[in-house]
């Protein structure tokens, strides 16, 4: 048995070493904190949507960011950065979004701004709002049925 261990010594070593390190990588690497069915809650009641008329919108203390460079910019206000939505998890953005007091996420595409916020929300991001300029004709009318139809021609 001890001639079995000193043969194999240098391969069990690097075996143990491979499990402690892969058991360390699992154990202390950012995972998502929230799971998405209780993220969804603020995005269904619009708690999470912002507009420019908001007086915390125009704060010293929110930061701005801007995804693959919209089209309508706010240059009065000073806390703005400029992300790909590729990026938008790196660490040094995550880190800006994390100390800032409210974060409001700008881009053209409402589905890539949704995308972001719900990753970044995963992620443990508190304050983060999704900027909206109320232009959303779809919502504000509820559906009706034609009227003409009449009952038995559906049949």
């Amino acid at each position: 048995m001890k001639d079995y261990f000193k043969k194999y010594s240098l391969i069990i070593y690097i075996l143990l070493a491979i499990v402690i390190l892969v058991s360390i990588r699992l154990l202390f690497t950012d995972h998502f904190k929230n799971g998405a069915e209780q993220n969804a809650l603020p995005a269904l009641s619009y708690s999470n949507v912002m507009q420019a008329s908001n007086p915390k919108f125009l704060a010293a203390n929110s930061l701005i960011v801007y995804i693959d460079e919209p089209e309508q910019r706010f240059a009065m206000h000073a806390n703005v950065i400029e992300v790909n939505s590729d990026e938008i998890l790196n660490k040094t953005t995550l880190k800006d979004i994390k100390q800032s007091e409210r974060t409001i996420l700008v881009s053209d595409d409402p589905s890539l701004t949704a995308r972001c916020w719900m990753l970044l929300a995963q992620k443990g991001v508190i304050n983060l709002f999704v900027y909206s300029t109320g232009g959303d004709e779809d919502f504000k009318h509820e559906f009706q049925r034609d009227t003409t139809i009449r009952s038995g021609e559906l049949e």
